[in-house]
């Protein structure tokens, strides 16, 4: 059993040690960073791991024997170049993938953060007119500990959500290839903008079709495939498989090697390979459809969900001006107008969200589509500044480019309408 004075020294241990730890822990150094979604494009694709070495012919793994390069001929160089150049374009659509949901996902983090920011200051406004009135005995202290609890609730929130941003920045320096000594501080600038989109399913099907790699993979083998080229591709193929991590083309090229290891290099085993590769090339396009067709329902609901949030932050903003005219004729307090303000910036965070998984599941579509390892030559240049077109916060702060800008700005009907010219694209607006 500890004495009076051994609790005594352990609570004057605690307020030592209190006074020597920092409120909060320290932000990591970094250096500002501006970053338009089209430059994280660029150094995505530009900055993919195993693509440069790909690209520059330098096979993975010697060939059995010296001769094997000239047995073979022009077609069998061919052939693994073009294997080669595919499985580059389905890392750097991975890749490219990736950068862009972290960009996004950036965006809707910092913007929650500056809704956090407002949050607090809206509590510790409350907790200090509160102490003002137990001080003049209008209020009973225990009425301090509710908004207390509120308040720590929001400041854990702050530093889970300030830990998150830290892991997205990594993450992206090292995808986009600006993982240095002191990583940058990336500062999303682009506006995102909500819009309908009639994307057509089977145009969409039909676009995966003609550019995703795995599909195009099996095409070029079917058609290339003869008893010279059969075992170095089967070598070859072999090699790279493992290099290529969980992605789809390591998936397939583990399918297609179960089917040219049928094979011995003659023209009849060429041929019944090079119909087991048509069907898994039935199978996979089956997949795909589906996928796709999911995609674009997804798309669609994510649409109509960001259209819901921007409906009730509109409601919610309304009520805060009627909430401000009662003030202003004393007909309402201080207390008052600050739960409508909490509601209005949770209300603003829901549509962000909604904002940035519409986003996202437009670029899973262009992912599966394999739309987003078209080459770079150089990054673009950057644009004039653009003013987007929102209307200011209830509360706080310029609200940046958040939130969204909706086109248009009214709740439209749940169809959603067709492009300028009146048709239907099977790709979504460039992310």
């Amino acid at each position: 059993m500890r004495t009076a004075g051994g609790r005594l020294a352990i609570a004057a241990l605690g307020l030592l040690l209190a006074g020597w730890l920092p409120a909060e822990p320290p932000p990591r150094p970094r250096y500002p960073k501006p970053v338009r979604v089209e430059e994280v494009r660029h150094l995505a694709g530009q900055h993919t791991p195993l693509a440069p070495v790909m690209e520059a012919g330098k096979d993975t793994a010697p060939p059995a024997h010296w001769l094997d390069w000239n047995r073979g001929g022009k077609a069998r160089r061919d052939l693994l170049a073009r294997v080669r150049e595919l499985a580059v374009e389905e890392l750097r659509n991975q890749n490219v993938a990736a950068a862009l949901e972290l960009y996004w996902k950036l965006a809707a983090a910092l913007e929650k953060c500056r809704l956090l920011a407002l949050g607090k200051d809206e509590f510790q406004a409350q907790l200090a007119r509160l102490d003002e009135a137990i001080a003049r005995e209008l209020k009973a202290p225990r009425d301090r500990d509710d908004l207390a609890l509120k308040l720590s609730k929001l400041h854990s929130d702050e530093l889970t959500l300030r830990a998150g941003l830290e892991q997205i920045q990594d993450q992206l320096a090292l995808l986009t290839g600006t993982d240095k000594a002191v990583p940058p501080a990336f500062q999303p600038t682009t506006p995102l903008t909500v819009h309908p989109e009639a994307i057509d399913p089977a145009a969409a099907f039909a676009v995966a079709c003609q550019t995703r790699p795995d599909l195009r993979l099996l095409r070029l083998l079917e058609q290339e495939l003869d008893g010279r080229t059969l075992p170095v591709v089967q070598r070859w193929m072999t090699t790279i498989s493992p290099l290529l991590g969980p992605m789809q083309l390591k998936t397939l090229l583990e399918m297609a090697l179960r089917v040219l290891n049928n094979g011995q290099g003659n023209d009849p085993d060429v041929s019944d390979v090079r119909k087991q590769l048509q069907q898994l090339r039935a199978l996979r396009e089956r997949q795909i459809r589906l996928d796709v067709h999911r995609q674009v329902e997804l798309i669609q609901l994510k649409y109509q969900d960001a259209i819901q949030t921007r409906h009730r932050w509109e409601i919610q903003r309304q009520r805060l001006a009627s909430v401000q005219e009662k003030a202003d004729q004393e007909m309402a307090n201080e207390a008052d107008l600050g739960a409508v303000r909490l509601e209005v910036w949770r209300a603003e965070a829901e549509m962000i969200q909604a904002a940035i998984d519409w986003e996202l599941a437009r670029i899973e579509l262009c992912k599966l589509q394999g739309t987003l390892a078209a080459p770079v030559v150089e990054a673009p240049p950057p644009p004039p500044p653009v003013v987007v077109p929102v209307a200011p916060p209830a509360h706080g702060p310029p609200a940046g480019r958040f939130p969204p800008a909706f086109v248009p700005s009214s709740v439209p009907s749940a169809a959603p309408s067709s492009t300028s010219n009146g048709s239907t694209s099977g790709v979504p607006g460039g992310p």
